[in-house]
């Protein structure tokens, strides 16, 4: 958490706001166990720092775990999914 809260932080001071919209996880972080990750974003959202966040290219059996996880511990889920587009991997 640690790094997404420090992260987090520097973002919003080189951008002078204070809280952001949507905040996205990108590329899947198979080190971090996702509940962690998932808490995480929730700690984000609950001190007013992001309103939501999301995945970017993450596998689709991730983002289906992270949703249940968030749902079995009444947590908030991600709510959007940024794929790869690229007109080189059509």
């Amino acid at each position: 958490f640690k790094h997404i809260q420090e992260g987090m932080d520097a973002a919003l001071k080189r951008c002078k706001l204070s809280y952001f919209d949507v905040v996205y996880a990108h590329r899947f972080d198979d080190v971090t166990p996702i509940e962690q990750q998932v808490r995480a974003f929730n700690k984000l959202i609950n001190d007013g720092k992001v309103f939501y966040y999301g995945t970017s290219m993450w596998p689709p059996s991730k983002i289906i775990e992270a949703y249940w996880i968030a749902k079995i511990n009444n947590l908030i889920p991600p709510i959007v999914e940024q794929c790869q587009y690229s007109m080189l991997e059509r």
